[in-house]
C-alpha cells in the first residue's frame, strides 16, 4: 500500500501548523492609515458627530500597547455644542465632575484644566465598530465655550 507517503505528508503539515508562533495575545493590527487624519476619519472611527461649531480641530493617530489604532483629538466648541456632542452620541454617557479625572487610564497627559463650571466626562464604546472605546473630557474656559479632549482606541484583542 502507498499510505505511508500520504501519512508522512500529513504529519509534516500538522507539525508545521503546531510549530507556528501563535503565542501573541493580540492579532496583527490593521494597517495604519496614511496621510494626515481627517475629521471624517475621526467620525467614522468613533461613531460620534462633531459639533457644527467645532474650531481648532487637531487629530493625531497612534497605536496602543496591543497594536490597536488610537485617535486623539482636541477641539473647541460652544458649551451647548459640547453638551450635544455627549448627549447625541450613541452609547455615550456623560458625567459631571468637580475636578479633572485622575490622569491614569487616559492616553493624553495634559487636560484642558481651565474651567468656570466644572468638567464633563463622556464614555462609551462605539457599537458600530467592534472593540472601539471612546472617552471625552470637557472643560469650560468661560460660560459660552468648551474645550474637548477626545480619545478613542481599538482594543486589539482576539
Amino acid at each position: 500500500m502507498t499510505m505511508k507517503p500520504v501519512l508522512a505528508i500529513a504529519t509534516v503539515a500538522l507539525l508545521a501548523v503546531s510549530c507556528s508562533d501563535d503565542s501573541s495575545p493580540h492579532p496583527d493590527p490593521d494597517p495604519m492609515p496614511t496621510g494626515e487624519p481627517t475629521a471624517d476619519e475621526l467620525v467614522d472611527f468613533t461613531g460620534l458627530a462633531l459639533p457644527d461649531d467645532v474650531q481648532d480641530l487637531e487629530i493625531e493617530r497612534s497605536r496602543n500597547e496591543s497594536g490597536g489604532l488610537v485617535y486623539t483629538a482636541t477641539f473647541s466648541t460652544s458649551a451647548k455644542g459640547a453638551d450635544l456632542f455627549c448627549e447625541l452620541g450613541d452609547n455615550f454617557s456623560s458625567y459631571d465632575l468637580s475636578s479633572p479625572p485622575d490622569g491614569e487610564g487616559w492616553l493624553a497627559e495634559e487636560f484642558p484644566e481651565e474651567t468656570v463650571d466644572g468638567y464633563t466626562e463622556c464614555t462609551g464604546a462605539n457599537l458600530e465598530r467592534d472593540a472601539v472605546n471612546r472617552r471625552a473630557f470637557i472643560s469650560y474656559p468661560d460660560e459660552d465655550s468648551a474645550d474637548v479632549l477626545l480619545e478613542a482606541e481599538h482594543l486589539n484583542t482576539r
